[in-house]
């Protein structure tokens, strides 16, 4: 998520692609669990974000943010099959 947060446009996929195969390489063979994008609530990104809602914790985030913004979940999802010359797992928030 830190990838995510803190700009005004998402990353782009080659961006989030070079990321994701620093990471595989620095855990050397281990398991690797990659969790999909969960902004909202405590942690705002301006690109992502829904109308002010009641209770935010509750709200479009985690896996219902990808459904409602398909391009966000879509480019988060290639980059990581694309960067993964091994087996790696992915976690999908607030399911």
């Amino acid at each position: 998520e830190l990838l995510f947060l803190g700009r005004s446009t998402p990353p782009a996929l080659e961006e989030q692609r070079t990321t994701y195969r620093r990471i595989i390489a620095a855990m050397a063979g281990r398991p690797v669990v990659f969790r999909t994008l969960d902004v909202g609530g405590d942690k705002p990104a301006d690109y992502a974000s829904e109308a002010r809602e009641a209770n935010p914790a509750l709200g479009v985030r985690g896996i219902r943010l990808g459904l409602a913004r398909p391009a966000l979940l879509e480019t988060q999802l290639r980059a990581i099959l694309e960067a993964s010359p091994v087996e790696v797992r992915v976690m999908l928030p607030m399911v």
